[in-house]
């Protein structure tokens, strides 16, 4: 497969106010953080590093001992760990990536890589998918180039949310989304992210009776057959963010 210069990044640390030490957490035995990698691994579209802050030091003797390549950076400014990265990697393509989604599925990821790469795009990601099973594909050099003009030179969004600044220009970056072709009224019911002990919860279930290696067409057989399992994380609600932060922009 020709993916050009790929790397997948997982945005990861140990740190979290909701629950801390998710990623360390086990489903049933290889931790959360563990499946994100492997799974990475098994699309085969490039080397596979945790992007982690430089100073934490629990994720980065933790990737250590297994064996899983890393690159650490600022804290505060996870896009500039991505970028980091990217240049030491000497990256043409970069699969964005993060730890508290487990199920991420090799299929969607590999077809997004050979979407970005076909349709030309500056960023590309499927919609359509259940919540933690996707992610999004971006040129390095897109991520590198704030070329947008000086109203917004690096505000601190755009230091957290990595590929933020392409999504609000799309006048000057193409951004591609394609439909899955899922069922939207299943996969809307579908939380496999983990922010909270039920979506842990949920996981853990889910890779008893699956195995770690769930794909999202199986994942959404077992939704027909048993829907009652997944209200297991109902009630959790997903973190928002201000509506402009995912809205274009327009300059004066």
């Amino acid at each position: 497969m020709n993916t050009g210069r790929t790397v997948c990044l997982v945005q990861a640390r140990s740190s979290s106010s909701r629950l801390p030490g998710k990623v360390f957490q086990p489903l049933p035995t290889l931790t959360v953080l563990e499946h994100c990698l492997l799974r990475l691994q098994k699309a085969n579209v490039g080397p596979v590093y945790a992007v982690v802050p430089h100073d934490d030091q629990a994720i980065q003797g933790f990737l250590e001992e297994k064996g899983h390549s890393f690159i650490a950076g600022p804290l505060d400014d996870v896009r500039q760990r991505f970028l980091m990265a990217a240049e030491v990697l000497d990256a043409e393509y970069i699969v964005r990536a993060t730890a508290d989604n487990p199920c991420v599925d090799p299929y969607w990821v590999q077809k997004s890589v050979e979407e970005t790469i076909a349709q030309n795009a500056d960023l590309f990601a499927y919609s359509g998918l259940p919540l933690g099973c996707a992610v999004e594909v971006f040129r390095t050099d897109c991520l590198a180039n704030l070329r947008h003009g000086p109203e917004a030179a690096d505000p601190s969004e755009y230091r957290e949310h990595v590929s933020l600044h392409i999504k609000h220009h799309p006048e000057l970056y193409r951004v591609v989304r394609k439909d899955s072709g899922y069922p939207q009224d299943i996969t809307s019911q579908m939380r496999l992210t983990i922010d909270e002990p039920a979506d842990l919860d949920l996981l853990y279930r889910l890779f008893e009776v699956l195995g770690p290696d769930c794909s999202v067409d199986e994942l959404i057989r077992l939704y027909k057959e048993d829907p009652a399992l997944f209200q297991l994380n109902r009630n959790v609600e997903q973190r928002r963010f201000p509506a402009h932060l995912f809205v274009k922009r327009h300059s004066a």
